[in-house]
């Protein structure tokens, strides 16, 4: 996009000074919240459990852990470790708008980054300390990303198997980083990228092997058994990022929703000449590549990058008819967002869960997860009158 095509009646900081007021506006309040669960755990974690191999907790994340030991070594206390967590997801933000950017105009790129900001499932990382992995690989991701467009590669990988190292989620990212290393011609670094994901890849299986030691949340499946169900797993999975059950809290919420859907089914239109081109294409396959660790555990997560590259994808091809329509949809996805997002904060903000129980209150999407075959089951018995 040329320079007289970006050219705006305000200075170029503005957007990302804008978006960061919607996440400190959405956020702020985390620096507020206790520990919760998990926390309680990685806050003990030494330099040398952080970087045990095999390592000592079911997952391949020793960036992870790390970076908890070393919040915990500078400020042991909550509201450090939740301030470190907003600032990730604050960076992650204005990093996937400026990659955004570079894919489509900046009013669509705001847009994505904005509508991304206050998904309910980004409440997850942000205000649980423990769900730093994830703000991680956005922030990793992103910069490798903004890398490879500046074709500075040596930084794509390092940036790369930072987010690889910090959790399965960006197992795969590394395929399409090799492949757009192996048609800049850095045959060398590619190679170095793919070692990067095949050691990876082995460490993976190999802790899964031993989920019996842990994890009880993966015990209950065979790692050949999930890959026989990954059609199903990746259906839901799918299913979950058009209609996010897990994140409503009733019917109303579930309505607003619902208006959203329908607006944009109504009132969008696209072209198949803007889904196929290559910048499409490109984003399609890195959510595609995001999506994979979906398939192996029974409990699906809804993944929160995965879910920024869908929405730019939309931003980026999607338009309306009319204005009207327009408005209702965008008013009506920020409701249920908003919604689902403050209803998804009262878990952390519950002092309750602070005792370090183990007892989960409030909305959690695991419930849904846990007890999803006998809510099909209820609603089958009702729909059959028995």
């Amino acid at each position: 996009m040329s320079k007289a095509t970006r050219a705006t009646r305000h200075p170029e900081w503005v957007p990302y000074a804008l978006l960061a007021v919607v996440v400190l506006l959405a956020f702020g309040d985390v620096v507020s919240y206790p520990y919760v669960w998990d926390d309680f755990l990685l806050i003990e974690l030494s330099v040398e459990e952080a970087l045990q191999i095999p390592p000592r907790f079911v997952h391949v994340r020793p960036i992870w852990y790390l970076s908890h030991v070393i919040t915990s070594w500078m400020v042991p206390a909550p509201w450090f470790d939740h301030l470190v967590n907003l600032l990730l997801f604050l960076v992650a933000v204005l990093l996937a708008y400026h990659f955004a950017r570079t894919v489509t105009s900046d009013k669509r790129a705001a847009v994505a980054a904005g509508l991304w900001i206050l998904v309910p499932w980004n409440v997850y990382p942000v205000a649980w300390v423990s769900q730093r992995n994830d703000l991680l690989i956005y922030t990793f991701v992103f910069s490798a990303l903004l890398a490879l467009r500046g074709k500075r590669f040596g930084l794509a990988l390092v940036a790369t198997s930072l987010a690889v190292f910090s959790k399965i989620t960006a197992a795969f990212f590394p395929l399409y980083v090799t492949w757009k290393m192996r048609a800049a011609g850095k045959r060398r670094l590619a190679i170095g990228m793919l070692l990067v994901f095949v050691t990876y890849l082995a460490l993976a299986i190999t802790t899964y092997l031993r989920v019996q030691e842990g994890g009880e949340h993966l015990a209950n499946v065979s790692l050949v058994v999930g890959m026989l169900r990954f059609p199903a797993h990746w259906a839901e999975h799918f299913g979950l990022l058009v209609v996010p059950a897990p994140f409503f809290t009733g019917w109303l919420h579930a309505g607003f929703y619902g208006v959203f859907l329908l607006a944009v089914i109504s009132g969008a239109r696209t072209s198949r000449d803007e889904w196929m081109d290559r910048q499409s294409l490109e984003i399609l396959g890195i959510a595609f590549l995001l999506s994979i660790p979906t398939i192996v555990t029974p409990h699906l997560r809804i993944c929160g990058l995965e879910t920024f590259f869908w929405i730019l994808l939309l931003a980026r091809t999607v338009s309306f008819r009319n204005g009207a329509v327009h408005t209702i949809a965008l008013a009506a996805f920020l409701v249920s967002s908003v919604w689902g997002g403050l209803a998804a904060k009262e878990i952390f903000r519950s002092r309750a869960a602070s005792a370090g129980s183990g007892e989960r209150v409030g909305l959690y999407p695991n419930q849904y997860y846990e007890h999803r075959d006998e809510f099909v089951r209820g609603v089958a018995r009702r729909l059959l009158g028995s």
